[in-house]
This record gives C-alpha cells, sequence and structure tokens, in this order.
C-alpha cells in the first residue's frame, strides 16, 4: 500500500544476496572441520565496515534503497565472491562444478514458482483449513517436480532407501 513501495525492492536486495551462502552451507561446516573459519569472521568483520562505508552515502542518495543497496554490494563481495574464491582456492571444494549441479536444479523451481504466485494472488488464506490444504498442495508439486527434474540418479535412490527402511520399521 501506500508508503510501502519501496519494501519489496529493499527486500530483494537483501535477501536475494543471502541465499548463494545459505545455498554453500556446506562450505562453512567444511571450513569448520578443517579449522579454517576463522578468516570467514575476519572478512564478515571487513564486508560490516564496508557496508557501513558504502551505506552512508547510498542512504543519502537513494534512502531505504540505497541502505539495501550498500549491504547487497558488501554482502555480494564478502559472501559470494570472496567466500566461494576461498572455498575453492583454500578448501579444494570444485565451485564451478557444485554451481552447475545447482543450476541443474533451477528448472525443477520453475513450476512451484508458478504456483506459490498464484496462490498469492488467486486464493485468499483466512483460517489454518485454507493454509494447510495451499501448503499440502504445494509440497505435492514442489515434490514431483524435484523427484522429476532436480534430483539426480544418487539422490533418487537415497530417498528410495529412507523410505524403504521407514517402511520396514513400521511394519
Amino acid at each position: 500500500g501506500h508508503g510501502y513501495s519501496q519494501s519489496f525492492f529493499v527486500t530483494l536486495l537483501l535477501i536475494v544476496p543471502v541465499t548463494v551462502p545459505l545455498i554453500q552451507n556446506l562450505g562453512i561446516e567444511i571450513q569448520r572441520a578443517k579449522n579454517k573459519h576463522k578468516i570467514r569472521s575476519i572478512v564478515y568483520f571487513f564486508v560490516a565496515i564496508g557496508n557501513v562505508f558504502v551505506s552512508i552515502p547510498l542512504i543519502k542518495m537513494y534512502g531505504p534503497i540505497g541502505a539495501a543497496m550498500g549491504t547487497a554490494a558488501a554482502l555480494i563481495v564478502g559472501n559470494i565472491i570472496f567466500m566461494n574464491w576461498y572455498y575453492h582456492m583454500h578448501l579444494g571444494i570444485d565451485i564451478i562444478k557444485f554451481w552447475k549441479k545447482i543450476v541443474k536444479i533451477i528448472p525443477s523451481m520453475l513450476l512451484p514458482f508458478i504456483v506459490g504466485v498464484l496462490f498469492s494472488r488467486v486464493v485468499k488464506i483466512e483460517n489454518i483449513i485454507t493454509f494447510v490444504i495451499c501448503a499440502l498442495l504445494y509440497t505435492i508439486i514442489f515434490s514431483v517436480c524435484l523427484w522429476m527434474w532436480g534430483m539426480n540418479k544418487y539422490e533418487k535412490q537415497s530417498i528410495k532407501n529412507l523410505l524403504g527402511k521407514f517402511k520396514r520399521n513400521n511394519r
């Protein structure tokens, strides 16, 4: 509504750059296992300082969107560019192969995305029953799409094995 027109763009600028490190949480665990996580703390310290120096002038020029732009830029430099380089060069993670595999999953997210947008535009969720029905439908559509287009043979077999164990234990 009125007064919140910039909120969508601010939200996108803040959420999109943090999706990459969320996808790469395994890299954080590998850092910890190899006791090489000190660099992450140092980088994040400088990212925070850089964020302040970049955001202040952007706030003066663009207001809330400027603040989000400064934060997004700092996160992209620290979390995406530097950490991907570090994972590749110092932890021995094949980052290019990793991202190629992640990109292969994206087509399986298209139909769930469309369904989610349709739900938000068409369905009025005014009670818990409607919410649960929509959540179940979305979960089923998401799961089927991920199974059909997002998972490789190994991942599918792992799920089949897990379901087989669950089935055997409930007899």
